[in-house]
């Protein structure tokens, strides 16, 4: 069959290739990158169930390869400032986070590797955001574009894409931990995050245990 004059067989590899070259290099994902919050947990508009759904504890993780992001992965991480959240000044201030955990199995020599942040908006006055890829720690001051981006309107939202290039031996073989917290002030609205790899790294398939890492005591019995 021929479109156009061309071989349909060959426009539909062409298609493929094109597919293959534009996701090499992720090594995994959460969300699609559509500008819409409502691919993840609670979204696009159920912020205020943040706390009675047991988000942004210590001890929540989404584990890359078992969790599922409309789940277990929520759409809104909020500040501080954000009653919602479960702070005020009555009861004490305190941060959420979001704990992201992959392992390694295989890990090259060199490369580079990447992590992506996409950012639907956040909050008008101010965030301040940060980020823990093992030891390696970066913030975000950011001021969005509508508080409407919490329940799903997106007219008005200012994205912000976050692209942080991770250093020499911060990505480690066997388990690493992302950490997403607002420090300062109020929410964010996620879209999309990634991470981009060098080739020759593979993540660990064992969803029975995982672990963050092995060290000695500093101690002996």
């Amino acid at each position: 069959m021929t479109l156009f004059g061309v071989d349909s067989t060959y426009i539909v590899f062409i298609f493929l290739f094109c597919n293959i070259i534009a996701n090499a290099g992720n090594i995994w994902s959460i969300g699609q990158n559509n500008n819409s919050s409502a691919d993840f947990a609670l979204g696009p508009s159920d912020y205020k169930k943040f706390l009675s759904k047991d988000f942004g504890f210590e001890d929540k993780y989404y584990l890359i390869g078992k969790s599922v992001a409309t789940q277990d992965f929520p759409y809104v991480l909020p500040g501080p400032d954000d009653t919602w959240g479960g702070t005020w000044g009555n009861s004490g201030w305190r941060t959420h986070e979001v704990n992201i955990l992959f392992g390694i199995k295989d890990l090259p020599s060199g490369g580079n590797w990447k992590l992506i942040i996409d950012l639907v908006d956040s909050n008008p006055k101010k965030s301040l955001l940060k980020v823990n890829i093992n030891s390696q720690q970066t913030k975000f001051l950011l001021k969005g574009g509508t508080n409407a981006s919490l329940t799903g309107t997106t007219a008005g939202s200012v994205e912000r894409i976050l692209e942080i290039p991770i250093g020499d031996k911060v990505i480690q073989k066997g388990g690493n931990c992302i950490t997403i917290t607002v420090l300062e002030e109020s929410w964010v609205v996620f879209d999309h995050l990634r991470l981009e790899d060098p080739d020759g790294s593979v993540l660990t398939t064992n969803d029975q245990v995982f672990i963050r890492s092995v060290k000695p005591a500093n101690y002996e019995l």
